[in-house]
C-alpha cells in the first residue's frame, strides 16, 4: 500500500482569522511531512471599470506597488502567526481567488 507523501502544503489566506487557523495547521501538516509550506494570496488588483485607458495605465503602476505591499504584508503575517521557516514560499497571485488557487496547485504537482 502506497502511503501519502505530499511535498507541497498549499494554504491559501485571506488573512482572515480562520485562514490564520488554517496557516497553522498547514505548518503543522508540513513539518509532520517534511514538506514545503506555500502560503498563498490572491487579489485581482482590478482597476474600477469606469476608469479610461489613460487611468487604467497610471494605475497599473500603482498595482505592481500593491503586490508588492501585499507580498510584504504577507510575509508579515506568516511570520507573525507561524514564525520563520526555509521551507515556506510567500505568493501574491493576480488573480480571482479559487482560479489563482487551481493554477498555483497546478503549477506546483508534479
Amino acid at each position: 500500500m502506497e502511503t501519502f507523501q505530499p511535498k507541497l502544503i498549499l494554504c491559501p489566506t485571506d488573512f482572515s482569522e480562520p485562514a490564520t487557523l488554517a496557516l497553522d495547521y498547514g505548518k503543522h501538516l508540513a513539518t509532520c511531512f517534511g514538506a514545503r509550506l506555500a502560503v498563498l494570496y490572491a487579489d485581482p488588483f482590478s482597476p474600477p471599470p469606469y476608469f479610461t485607458s489613460g487611468q487604467v495605465e497610471d494605475l497599473a503602476k500603482t498595482i505592481e506597488r500593491f503586490k508588492g505591499a501585499a507580498h510584504e504584508y504577507l510575509t508579515r503575517y506568516v511570520s507573525d502567526h507561524i514564525g520563520d521557516s526555509n521551507k515556506m514560499e510567500m505568493v501574491v497571485a493576480e488573480n480571482q481567488t479559487v482560479p489563482a488557487i487551481h493554477q498555483m496547485a497546478e503549477e506546483k504537482k508534479g
